[in-house]
């Protein structure tokens, strides 16, 4: 747990910095010139500030671009470091837990479950597997027929 959260912290450290300095020159690039989605997050990290960069933590493609834009944005490091800090300890010690928890819990239910109980669940499972082919195989099926006869 320990290395993931610094390693988020780091991490988002560097993309704090990257944002700060290269941010301005990047922004001037083409394919990120005049983005709606990078204006509209710069736009809420310059009126929310640290508490976007706390959930900008628990939000895949946010994870990945908030300390850059954090940093472009010009919102202190002192402010993006407290939020992300914290974000990283609860997004790392969380997650960390969760997969372990899920594990474990995982080990127990197999060890508990009998060789019968796991070929009904690998039966009821190819079994939704086979119904929603034939059902995408009959919805193709009916598309074609409208489009061969349009009335």
């Amino acid at each position: 747990m320990t290395v993931v959260v610094l390693s988020a912290i780091l991490g988002d450290s560097v993309g704090y910095v990257v944002g700060r300095t290269a941010g301005p020159w990047l922004l001037d690039k083409r394919p990120l010139r005049g983005s709606y989605a990078v204006q509209r997050t710069k736009g809420q990290l310059e009126r929310r500030g640290g508490p976007a960069v706390l959930i900008g933590r628990f939000v895949t493609f946010a994870r990945a671009v908030v300390p850059g834009l954090a940093g472009m944005s010009g919102l202190r490091y002192r402010t993006f470091l407290g939020y992300h800090a914290l974000g990283g300890l609860l997004w790392g010690v969380g997650y960390t837990l969760l997969g372990y928890v899920v594990g474990r819990s995982f080990t127990r239910i197999v060890s508990d479950l009998s060789t019968a109980s796991l070929v009904l669940i690998a039966v009821a499972c190819i079994a939704f597997v086979a119904f929603m082919l034939y059902r995408r195989r009959s919805q193709r099926r009916g598309a074609e027929r409208l489009a061969a006869h349009p009335k």
